[in-house]
């Protein structure tokens, strides 16, 4: 929430709404950081298997600030899928670096900027 507080007020979404993705790769990086792109993935596949409630809390915040980052579409929903993938899952399951530049297809962005 402090990182949200800091570095999301309305002028840096405006900011960030202009870079080419339509949202601030920088965030994406501090949330990795942070370890908020692994906490829906098990433990085994190297996130932190969080609960639905601590991701709920998550969204929430982000919702709060109305951040711009597609967390929603790459991160839980696709998230969901790859947890229930099967076997061989932890696979499509993106390290720590990776998922600073996670993003699936069709959810790179808002509409126009894909």
């Amino acid at each position: 929430s402090r990182l949200l507080q800091k570095s999301y007020s309305f002028e840096h979404r405006k900011e960030y709404q202009k870079c080419s993705d339509g949202w601030s790769r920088d965030m994406w990086r501090q949330y990795a950081d942070m370890g908020l792109l692994a906490l829906p993935f098990d433990d085994q596949d190297g996130g932190l298997s969080g609960t639905p409630v601590e991701t709920m809390i998550v969204m929430e915040q982000l919702g709060r600030a109305i951040t711009l980052e597609p967390y929603l579409a790459t991160i839980v929903l696709a998230g969901g899928i790859i947890r229930h993938a099967g076997n061989d899952r932890s696979a499509a399951v993106p390290d720590s670096r990776g998922c600073q530049e996670y993003r699936t297809p069709g959810n790179a962005g808002p509409p126009g900027r894909r």
